[in-house]
Formats: structure tokens, sequence, C-alpha cells
């Protein structure tokens, strides 16, 4: 029987977006994004098991093994099936629900019956599960079912008032009993350190292990948190995805998926020894948060580990006619009492604008405390203009005592914006550029100064190259964003 004579079935999970809009601190963001993810575990576990060819994720015995507390299992399925494998999914659909409700039942201490929480568990929860058998020769097996799935999504109401919110409150008060805890982790009543951060926590690190502040002082919110300097009180929510992996994925398969996976083992630790939290490492879909003060190093060594494992295969690549995959980011940059929802919703904007405006770009944005928005993008087809943004991150390194430098230069940028454009824009720039900031800067009280003018130079001229003649103050915007951003890193109030 050919391929295309076969049954497929399509599952998808939903609604992640408003799941994760339940969570408030960095154990609820964790719990909500696992929960989906063991959701999707359990469903396809036994068709897996049984031998099934998955066309959408590639699957491996590895992902259902791992015990580092990172959610690996997506929201959407396709495989080739067998006879009432469609039935037995209903069936493990509502197995799924009860075995939570019970453990809801449990962390929240009996205070709710489980049929109810069961039943409220299958209006807000939705497994969208389709079964094709006409199949033509000439259509795509995933695409149909994604088409059918997504018209199922369409017709599905939710609650619009809920009597009780079981799953913020269940993601509130997980702890090691939790079937959850005990999945991601492998453990179950041992005793001992807590398992999550608190945002201000992951935040403020360096100022603890500085001993500017106590851990119980960050937890307590007291009033020392307020006289931190500005950059423990930020942190970074970090989306990523990869460019060119669908196709990729359908003619190489195994091979591709396998690096993923070793991909993501091995960001787990990069992120964790920045201070960051890895939530979600599903392939190329990628998602962590991490202090303000590391994120950008962070990002260029989860693009290092992505790019090293993509050299593996290069070849293939090659041979198959195929796009080397990269990783497009978004970078959403906020206070710790910002909403964790607002700030993760706008990384995955964020991200969004990195693909549509080439991909393998890393788009990011800076909230301030006081309301006031700055970003940029890097084109990562340029890796001079990234790697020149890390020199001058690391020139200044954390003694505040070029802040008051810093915050005029950022602003001679914007006042000479169209000037500077015009010098760019010219055949002898560098030249140029140089004598017109000496012009300005070419005094005493600017001796000190004088290395990292000649940086900002630099950049802007290795800025300017990727952009087209009429739209050179877009290097200016670039530095003038990234002055800000360090502008925070170094502040001391």
């Amino acid at each position: 029987m050919s391929e295309n004579k076969k049954q497929y079935i399509g599952i998808t999970l939903g609604p992640i977006g408003r799941i994760m809009s339940y969570t408030k601190s960095m154990k609820s963001f964790w719990a909500a994004s696992y929960f989906m993810s063991y959701i999707g575990k359990s469903l396809v576990t036994d068709v897996y098991k049984a031998g099934r060819k998955f066309l959408k994720p590639l699957l491996s015995d590895k992902m259902f093994d791992i015990k580092d507390g990172v959610g690996r299992f997506p929201d959407q399925y396709v495989f080739i099936a067998e006879k009432d494998d469609y039935e037995g999914l209903l069936r493990k659909r509502d197995e799924v629900f009860h075995t939570l409700a019970i453990d809801i039942a449990a962390t929240l201490n009996g205070k709710y019956g489980k049929a109810d929480i069961c039943q409220y568990l299958k209006e807000t929860i939705k497994i969208y599960i389709c079964e094709i058998n006409d199949m033509k020769p000439d259509e795509n097996a995933v695409d149909k079912c994604q088409g059918y799935l997504a018209g199922m999504e369409c017709m599905d109401i939710y609650p619009v008032t809920e009597e009780h919110n079981y799953l913020a409150e269940y993601f509130e008060n997980i702890n090691k009993s939790c079937l959850l805890i005990k999945d991601a982790f492998g453990i179950g009543n041992a005793k001992g350190e807590r398992i999550f951060d608190t945002l201000i926590e992951m935040s403020a690190n360096e100022a603890v292990e500085k001993q500017l502040i106590t851990i119980e002082d960050l937890l307590l919110d007291s009033s020392k948190v307020s006289e931190l300097m500005p950059r423990y009180k930020y942190v970074a929510y970090i989306s990523a995805d990869g460019d060119n992996v669908g196709k990729a994925i359908s003619k190489l398969g195994t091979e591709l998926s396998s690096r993923l996976l070793s991909f993501n083992i091995k960001i787990r630790e990069s992120v964790e020894n920045a201070g960051g939290r890895l939530i979600y490492a599903g392939g190329d879909d990628i998602l962590f948060i991490a202090p303000v003060s590391s994120v950008f190093q962070l990002i260029k060594d989860t693009d290092e580990a992505f790019n090293n494992e993509m050299e593996q295969i290069k070849d293939m690549l090659k041979q198959n006619g195929l796009d080397v995959p990269t990783l497009s980011y978004g970078v959403s940059i906020a206070y710790y009492k910002h909403p964790m929802r607002e700030a993760m919703e706008l990384s995955e904007e964020l991200l969004g604008k990195a693909k549509d405006s080439g991909r393998n770009r890393i788009c990011w944005n800076m909230r301030k405390h006081s309301g006031q928005s700055v970003g940029s993008v890097f084109a990562k087809e340029n890796m001079d203009v990234f790697n020149k943004a890390l020199e001058i991150m690391s020139f200044f390194g954390y003694t505040g005592d070029n802040g008051l430098f810093l915050h005029s230069f950022s602003h001679y940028l914007l006042l000479h914006k169209d000037m500077i454009s015009d010098v760019l824009a010219n055949e002898n720039s560098k030249q140029q550029l140089e004598n017109y900031i000496k012009a300005t800067f070419d005094d005493d009280s600017h001796t000190d100064h004088t290395e990292i003018i000649k940086k900002f130079h630099e950049f802007m001229i290795i800025s300017s190259c990727t952009y087209p003649d009429g739209n050179k103050g877009k290097s200016i915007e670039l530095l003038h964003a990234l002055l800000r951003y360090v502008e925070l890193i170094i502040s001391k109030n």
C-alpha cells in the first residue's frame, strides 16, 4: 500500500497563550509551559512506543527519558496511524484530564473536588484530534492535518467566565510532590533547596554573590531592593525559532532532529551558568529567561551552539539543495515587576518581526520601569556588527563612571542624525565621520573617552554597510538603542 493510502492522525493542543497568561511568577511560568508539554508527551507516548511513524515532530526515545526540567514536547503532532489509534487517543485524552485533576486536587489540599476540576480541564484545555484517510497522491499529510485542525480550533468556544481558575492556583502552588515536578526532574518528596528562584533572585543573583543584598531581603522585597543598581532589577525574556528548519526536517529527518536535540541539551547548561532558566526547548523552538546583563552574550553562545550542530550536517544540507538553518530571536527586556504575560507576548511579537524583516535576526526591545521603550534589530548575516556591539558592552564593564558621557553621546547621535547619515552615505565616510565626531568631542574634557569614541565610530561604519545608501540613519538608531541598554547596565541609580 502506498503511503498516501494510509491513515494519518493530527493532534493540536491549546490555548497555549491563554494558559501562559495565568502566570505571575517564575515557578508558575515554568509550570504552565511544562503543563502543556506534559499533556503532549502523555498523549503520544503509547503510539510512539507502538512504533508509529511521526511526521511532525520527529520524536526520539531520548526525549521521553530526559529529566532536566525542560519541556520538549510541542503543541502539534502528525503521524501515520493504525486501526483504533483514533479511539485510543480519545480515551487517552480523558485519562490525561483525569490524572491531572487528581494531581491538581491534591496540590490544592483537597479544597476542590476532582470531578469539578476534571470538567474545568475539559472546558479549558482543547485537545483537537483529526483522522484523515482520503489523502490524494499530490497532497501533503502534514499540511492537510494542520488545515483540519485549524478549522476545528476556529469553531470552538471558551468559557467567558470562570468560577475558579484551578490552573492559575495550581501553577502557583506546585511543589516537589506534584506530578509535573516528578515528570520533569525525576524527584519526589525530597527535601532541600527550592527548585525555582523568583524573578528578582534571578536578576539580582550577582548582587547576592557580591553581598550587596541578602536572599531574605530579595524574597521579602524589602526597601533594600529599591537601592539596587537598575541592572539587578531587569530580566530578559527570549523567544527563538529556527529559519529554514521545516524544509530541512522533511528531507534530513532523523539526522537534523538528533542535532536539534543535542543543541537543546547543550544550551541548558549555558543558560543556567548565565543565571537564567531554560523553560522550553523543542528542537528549534526555544524559550528562556535570563538576567538583563548577560542576555546578549547568552544569545551569542546559543547561536554558536546551534551553528556548530548545523555545521555537522552542512554537507548533507548542501547535497539536498537546502539552506543552512539559522535562529531568529525576539528579546523583551522588562522590569522584574512588569507583568510576565505582557513581557512574554512582546518577545513573541519581536520574534515575528525578526522573521518578517528577513530572518536570522535578533529583534529586541527594552521597556524601562518609567514606561520609556527603546530597541533595534541585529541582522546576524553581518555578525561583525553584533560582535562590535558586544565589544562596546564589555568595554564599559559595570563601573557606572561613563554614565553621563553615554547619555551625552546618545543625545548627540539623535541631534546630529541627519548630518551623520549624510556623512555615512559618502564614499570617504570613514574619515569624514571621524573628523565630524572629533569636531564635537576633541577637547580636554573627553580625553578619557578617546578609545570608546573610536569604537562608536567603528560601529557606525560597520553597521552602515548593512543598510542601503538612503537609510544610513538606521545604523545611528542601532547605536543609540545599544547605548541606552548600556546606560541601564552601568547606571548606579
